[in-house]
């Protein structure tokens, strides 16, 4: 199988996993605040990782 690279743009899933660490930073951030706490940050940890279709990395 040959896979076609296109140097210009990355691929789609380095995009969604960019997308996934920038919001996992931020949801990181209102747990170190106190804005919500460890079990509402893993539910939406999962919830990104289903959105962007990537593995759930914790926090």
């Amino acid at each position: 199988m040959q896979i076609d690279y296109n140097t210009e743009s990355p691929a789609p899933i380095v995009v969604q996993e960019i997308r996934y660490a920038l919001a996992l930073s931020i949801v990181k951030n209102l747990l170190e605040n106190g804005v919500i706490d460890q079990e509402n940050a893993t539910k939406v940890t999962v919830a990104l990782a289903n959105l962007y279709g990537v593995n759930r990395r914790g926090i």
